[in-house]
């Protein structure tokens, strides 16, 4: 039962399942928007609570209070973790430069390619 739902859903975390751009890009996204539409919706209810006139709108409630600082809260961790991910989704991804192979180390004199424009400062021109 629960054990094989646990390592069901393991083997898909480390298969690749979760991680490929399809499924990962997508959920990055609509966890993004989702924080970003909290944060916008209650800074919206304090901008109209604050404008309004006494009387128009009630003070929130303790629970809505509190609602609204855990809306924010999680909120704020959700974006958190998404920047998170993105940051150990490069890491763990990235490609290390290729090596420049010994016989076009010394040879720092560019190539003369049709349509090549030179680049000042690039590490290629560099002495």
């Amino acid at each position: 039962g629960f054990g094989a739902a646990v390592g069901a859903g393991t083997g898909t975390l480390h298969s690749g399942g979760l991680d490929a751009p399809a499924i990962r890009i997508p959920l990055d996204v609509l966890a993004v928007l989702a924080a970003v539409a909290n944060l916008v919706a209650a800074h919206h209810a304090r901008r109209l609570r604050r404008q309004g006139t006494r009387g128009t709108l009630l003070p929130p409630t303790a629970w809505e209070y509190r609602r609204t600082r855990w809306a924010i809260g999680l909120s704020i961790v959700a974006l958190l973790i998404v920047v998170g991910e993105q940051v150990a989704h490069h890491y763990r991804h990235r490609v290390p430069p290729a090596e420049t192979p010994a016989s076009t180390v010394s040879d720092r004199t560019p190539r003369a390619t049709p349509g090549a424009v030179r680049r000042p400062g690039h590490w290629r021109d560099t002495a």
